[in-house]
């Protein structure tokens, strides 16, 4: 094989050689830059964690308020229905033996279908409010259901209590 031009091979030797120690440059500083490229990428992937979490937990502790407020709703609506239904049927009585005596007697009259649970407890422990208890008074005297609270000390995301609703 005969080399034409001898003065172009020798350039194109120097030219590779060039070439190669400059990728070899590129390539460590490419590896420097990918390093902290990836650390500010795992800075920001863990500040959108964190604030994905913080959203989730605003978001559940709000649909647990919001399923407390729909069954202290939903007991209440039941509590009227039988005082509704019971001065129907005998007007005679009077106004606090018209109210239910417990919250299974609404079950089993069929004013509801199963006992509340609290959201915040997970228990049916409601505070019971009778007709005739003192206002503002912590305890019941049990002779009837006039109105239901929980009985969570929770503060809600609206700095009220649970127990205040």
């Amino acid at each position: 094989m005969i080399i034409k031009n001898h003065r172009s091979f020798k350039t194109n030797i120097k030219f590779n050689l060039k070439l190669n120690a400059d990728l070899r440059l590129y390539t460590n500083s490419k590896l420097a830059v990918t390093f902290v490229e990836l650390m500010i990428c795992v800075s920001v992937i863990s500040i959108i964690a964190a604030s994905a979490l913080a959203l989730s937990e605003t978001g559940s502790r709000l649909s647990r308020e919001f399923e407390l407020k729909s069954t202290l709703r939903l007991v209440r609506s039941a509590i009227d229905r039988y005082y509704d239904r019971s001065l129907e049927e005998s007007p005679a009585l009077m106004d606090n033996l018209h109210y239910p005596r417990s919250l299974n007697e609404l079950v089993e009259k069929k004013f509801m279908r199963k006992l509340p649970i609290d959201a915040f407890t997970g228990l049916s422990d409601f505070r019971l409010i009778s007709s005739t208890d003192e206002p503002d008074s912590l305890k019941t005297n049990g002779e009837n259901i006039y109105d239901i609270k929980s009985s969570s000390d929770y503060i809600a995301l609206d700095n009220s209590k649970v127990d205040q609703w």
